[in-house]
């Protein structure tokens, strides 16, 4: 006797969510190992369960036994999945790894910022900004009085600008080529000031020590829109096509339109969060605290701001960064309770490639390192 069962519509979508997220969370666990089979029994059983029922069902089983595999991480990072190049900063000074894993310990800088097109990296020492090549050969440096700080290199391949930090703070813009060095405002706040893509000018936005958010054409300096105070960013960003403003602060994530507009305000939970945009689209992905000791990856849409969003990973600890690969395929999120960084897939079939012993491969002291930009496909 056949037996047919009638399931509901939407039903194996809601199945699989349920248990991809129950994988996610607990299966990510890195230690007690304890913890592990009995997360990845429960997962299995709910797969099989959904097997018995439906064709669409036992593909889910298939799912699962690939994200156990996932888990093994990769001894050491053999190379980026992604085109590009990569900054990451260590106790041994900073480094720029290559698409095939190769990495250059660079000379004693304090932070780096990528030309467009990834062709030079900007560069910073105590009182002085440099120019240089990834390989570390320097084209041109800079000294100006008062530590120089969160330099930001925007424009065109042939027509740049470098935005800096200087005494005060107050806020510094240069060429490219290392000429014209001027004052553009005083007294702002330290976050990192970002150059709104693909203007046509160089349009620049930094905040002020009250929160306030200015744009302003560093061509001819004169306030063009002011985005009313609110709580101190720490770090600016553009989506692709510079619809929007994100301003992340330590308790809140702003979204803001050129014209000033606030489109949103998320509330964020105590603790470090990190910020990355997609180089092609509207998305843009934060990493948060949730709960005594966990942390999630989720991905927004800036198109659709008040949508729920993507959850692509979860687990004990602390994320301490993220980056977005130059070709949008890919997220590389840092996680030290587990000494990983994790390639994690913006897909549909969300991949997952970690890497294991992260620290010790940056720093002879073992301290984990932080990320510091991921650029470009072709340099």
């Amino acid at each position: 006797m056949n037996l047919h069962v009638d399931i509901p519509e939407g039903a194996e979508e809601r199945a699989w969510e349920v248990v991809r997220r129950a994988f996610a969370e607990r299966e990510a666990v890195p230690r007690p190992r304890r913890y592990v089979r009995p997360a990845l029994a429960l997962a299995v059983a709910l797969a099989v369960v959904a097997g018995a029922l439906t064709g669409p069902g036992r593909a889910v089983l298939g799912d699962i036994r690939q994200s156990v595999g996932e888990k093994n991480a990769a001894p050491a990072l053999f190379s980026l999945p992604a085109p590009g190049r990569l900054i990451v900063y260590s106790t041994d000074g900073p480094w720029i790894v290559d698409r095939d894993g190769s990495k250059r310990l660079l000379d004693r800088y304090d932070e780096l910022s990528w030309s467009p097109h990834g062709k030079y990296v900007a560069a910073t020492r105590r009182q002085e900004l440099f120019a240089i090549e990834p390989n570390g050969d320097v084209h041109w440096s800079l000294a100006r009085t008062g530590r120089i700080s969160v330099p930001t290199w925007g424009g065109t391949r042939n027509d740049t600008r470098i935005a800096y930090l200087g005494a005060g703070p107050n806020l510094r813009v240069v060429g490219g080529d290392g000429k014209g060095d001027r004052l553009l405002a005083q007294n702002v706040a330290r976050a990192t000031p970002a150059w709104l893509p693909a203007a046509g000018r160089h349009l620049l936005a930094f905040a002020d020590r009250r929160g306030g958010i200015h744009l302003v054409d560093v061509d001819a300096p004169a306030a063009l829109r002011h985005e009313p105070s609110g709580e101190i960013p720490q770090e600016l960003k553009w989506v692709a096509d510079g619809s929007v403003l994100l301003a992340l602060s330590p308790r809140s994530l702003r979204i803001v339109r050129p014209n000033r507009t606030l489109v949103r305000r998320i509330a964020l939970p105590p603790g470090p969060h990190s910020l990355a945009v997609s180089p092609h689209t509207h998305l843009f992905a934060l990493t948060r605290r949730f709960g005594p000791d966990r942390s999630e990856l989720l991905v927004f849409d800036a198109a659709h701001p008040f949508r729920t969003p993507r959850r692509l990973f979860a687990a004990t600890g602390t994320f301490t960064g993220v980056e977005w690969s130059p070709d949008g395929r890919w997220l590389l999120l840092a996680w030290p309770d587990a000494d990983q960084w994790l390639f994690v897939g913006t897909g549909r079939e969300r991949k997952v490639l970690p890497v294991a012993r992260v620290a010790e491969q940056f720093s002879q002291t073992g301290v984990f390192p932080a990320l510091g930009g991921w650029c470009c496909a072709q340099p």
